[in-house]
């Protein structure tokens, strides 16, 4: 049997449901995410590429993902160029064994890296998760989720007023009492950009509105009340509450940090870890999630490894390669005596 509707009248005569919850994005989005999508990466795609809201949310993912690997990226790339600097600071001299040892493991990571950000630069969202590996899309599955728990707000496109907001959903089941009764309550239904209501109110006082809503049935309360109600809770309880509260959203950071290293190719610090999925988490919640294209990280991260390629060049010439790259322009200096050719051309043109 499906639970009474109660109403809250409030200022201006305003209805709304109480207790309402609006949906969240997995119940907004089950008709497009095909059962077994979590082990299918195919019924991903397919979503993405079918669903305004599901793209919008991959977008956001990549876009958190650039981030934070352009960020790791950085890192590495400062750490190679602190080798380099140190060794032509003492006087240009050869690595130490320690030193080739350690650009010997961070310039691969740094290279991995970079391919991943081409990856997310040049791939659609669609041909990312395609390609990700099973640790990879088991990391994009649990951003997903996360994202389908959050509650769907307005401006996405699977939003609707009549199910996703207090006021909306008065209006859309006050709307089923017919019109007779409609008038005897006062009801003036408020129509949005679209065909449905979006608010509902009451030409009656509060007192004239419970009165008859009583009479037929309705259960009515003031707005007011019900918040009086809501502060005269017990204090224990409360505290109960958010402390559960609390603990629930530590227990899926955890599990989101956890997940969050399979993202990359490579292993990121847990910092890191925890970055991407919040940041992700974070992005893909929003309808303006920004383009990969636009992001300032990325432009960053690509010139850092163009020096890094570049000096591990460097690296497999002869040792000292920095000297050497010095004496290059002095043997190309001096331009081979062109102002003793030029009898040459008058001769013949004589």
């Amino acid at each position: 049997m499906a639970k009474k509707t109660t109403y809250l009248i409030g200022k201006g005569g305003v209805l709304t449901v109480k207790d309402f919850e609006p949906r969240t994005f997995g119940e907004a989005l089950e008709a497009d995410l095909k059962k077994g999508w979590k082990k299918d990466p195919a019924k991903l795609v397919k979503a993405v590429e079918t669903n305004p809201d599901i793209l919008t949310a991959a977008i956001g993912l990549m876009s958190a993902a650039q981030d934070v690997i352009g960020g790791e990226l950085d890192k590495l790339s400062s750490a190679i160029d602190a080798v380099y600097e140190k060794a032509i600071n003492d006087g240009d001299r050869d690595f130490t064994d320690d030193e080739a040892a350690l650009l010997d493991e961070l310039e691969p990571n740094a290279e991995a890296l970079d391919d991943d950000l081409e990856d997310l630069q040049f791939m659609t969202p669609a041909e990312w998760i395609g390609s990700a590996s099973k640790k990879g899309y088991a990391a994009i599955v649990n951003v997903f989720e996360e994202f389908m728990s959050l509650p769907v707000t307005d401006g996405w496109e699977c939003f609707s007023p009549a199910l996703d907001t207090s006021e909306g959903a008065a209006a859309h089941r006050l709307r089923q009492i017919g019109a007779e009764t409609s008038d005897a309550l006062g009801l003036d239904f408020e129509i949005g950009t679209g065909i449905a209501p979006v608010e509902v109110k009451t030409t009656l006082s509060a007192t004239e509105f419970t009165a008859k809503a009583k009479a037929l049935k309705i259960a009515v309360e003031t707005a007011s009340a019900a918040k009086k109600a809501v502060k005269t809770e017990k204090k224990p309880a409360a505290k109960k509450t958010e402390v559960k509260n609390a603990a629930a959203k530590k227990a899926a950071a955890k599990k989101a940090t956890k997940s969050a290293k399979a993202v990359k190719k490579t292993a990121a610090k847990p910092a890191a870890k925890k970055t991407t999925v919040k940041a992700a988490a974070k992005t893909a919640a929003k309808k303006t999630a920004a383009k990969p294209a636009t992001k300032p990280a990325v432009k960053a991260p690509a010139k850092a490894a163009a020096k890094t390629a570049e000096k591990k060049a460097v690296k497999a010439a002869p040792k000292k390669a920095p000297a050497k790259k010095a004496a290059a322009p002095k043997a190309a200096a001096k331009p081979a005596d062109k102002p003793a050719e030029k009898p040459a051309a008058d001769a013949k043109k004589a």
